[in-house]
This record gives structure tokens, C-alpha cells and sequence, in this order.
């Protein structure tokens, strides 16, 4: 945790931490009575400044809402220009138009959990994935395989999963599986059946 200084100005006393540290940056405030005051406002302004600027609130915030929050507020301040860049233009082409209006009290995470119901660590999964020989792209290659077998549109499924051109996608996940070539084999065979030939 960054530390939260206090001093005190004239008749008052002042809160401020780091927001960064290369340029050092910090935030500040005056005008608390207390030594006291002035802490525990530093201590929310820092868990405030932490969480993006929207903490936990009665009202419905939208995650697009929360993400811009977040880069002006927490990544900016803390990453180089063009990694900030870097950040901000990948939510705004791949997450904010697919789920960025759902509402961030009614995400659920995509958990792995025990029979117990305690949460798998990250690390755990991995090696789990690992051991089958599979890793978290497994799972993003095969949703895109079964989009294309079930006839989507290859410039759709590339919209989907942030390519900027379809050729990527058509040559990543268009390959033929066991269930296009049956596929292939029964459009022929109806192309036969019709006298088309």
C-alpha cells in the first residue's frame, strides 16, 4: 500500500500518497480539523483512487463506465504513454462494444472450484490445462473452430474475437475438422442426389 502522509497546514491538516512514480505524482487534500480526519480520508481517497474511482456503490455502474474510470484514474497515471494507449484501445475495440453495457454488479466470474466450493488458484488451472496439454487459448481457439462448423461468417467470428481482418481468423480456426469435411461430403452428395451433375 502507498504511504499516507499527513501534515499539517496552518489550522488543518492535509491528506496525500504517490499515484505514481515516474513522473512522481500524487494526490492531496486539505481542510480536515483532525489528525485524525485528515488519515481516515486518506485511507478511502486511497482505496477509492485503487478500485478505479467507483468503489462499491448501491447504484448500477455499466463495466464501460468502470473501465474508463480505471484508465484515466489508475493506469494512466501508473504505465508509459503508449502502453496507457495500448490498454485504451484494446477495451474500447474488443471488450466495451461485446459486454459493455452489462452492468458491473450483475458479472458473475468464470470460476473453477473444488467440491467444496472454494476457488482453484489460477496457477492450479494453468497446470491442470498444461497437464491435458491445453491452456487458456484451447478454449478460445475451439469456441471460434465450432462458430465457423456451425456456419457462421468468418468476418463475424473475427469482429468476435478482436481481429481487424478476416483472413487471420480464416487461417487460425477455418481448418478443416472431421465435421466440415462430413459437411463438405453431404452438400456433394445432395449436389449428386439432384441431378446436378
Amino acid at each position: 500500500m502507498s504511504k499516507i502522509r499527513i501534515r499539517k497546514r496552518g489550522n488543518t491538516y492535509s491528506y496525500s500518497f504517490d499515484i505514481s512514480k515516474n513522473p512522481r505524482r500524487m494526490k492531496e487534500k486539505g481542510g480536515f480539523s483532525t489528525e485524525d480526519e485528515a488519515f481516515d480520508a486518506g485511507v478511502a481517497a486511497y482505496a477509492d483512487w485503487k478500485s478505479g474511482n467507483i468503489g462499491i456503490t448501491s447504484e448500477k455502474v455499466k463495466l464501460r463506465d468502470y473501465l474508463a474510470s480505471w484508465l484515466e484514474n489508475v493506469v494512466r497515471p501508473n504505465v508509459k504513454r503508449t502502453t496507457f494507449k495500448s490498454y485504451h484501445n484494446a477495451i474500447g475495440s474488443r471488450i466495451t462494444p461485446q459486454i459493455g453495457d452489462i452492468y458491473l454488479q450483475e458479472r458473475r466470474p468464470l470460476l473453477c472450484v473444488h467440491p467444496t466450493g472454494i476457488p482453484y488458484a489460477h496457477e492450479n488451472v494453468r497446470y491442470a490445462l498444461y497437464r491435458l496439454g491445453l491452456n487458456s487459448h484451447s478454449f478460445r481457439h475451439t469456441h471460434a473452430t465450432r462458430l465457423i462448423e456451425s456456419g457462421a461468417k468468418p468476418v463475424d467470428v473475427a469482429a468476435r474475437l478482436g481481429h481487424a481482418d478476416a483472413t487471420i481468423t480464416q487461417n487460425l480456426y477455418a481448418h478443416d475438422t472431421d465435421d466440415m469435411q462430413q459437411e463438405t461430403a453431404r452438400i456433394f452428395e445432395r449436389f449428386v442426389d439432384n441431378g446436378c451433375m
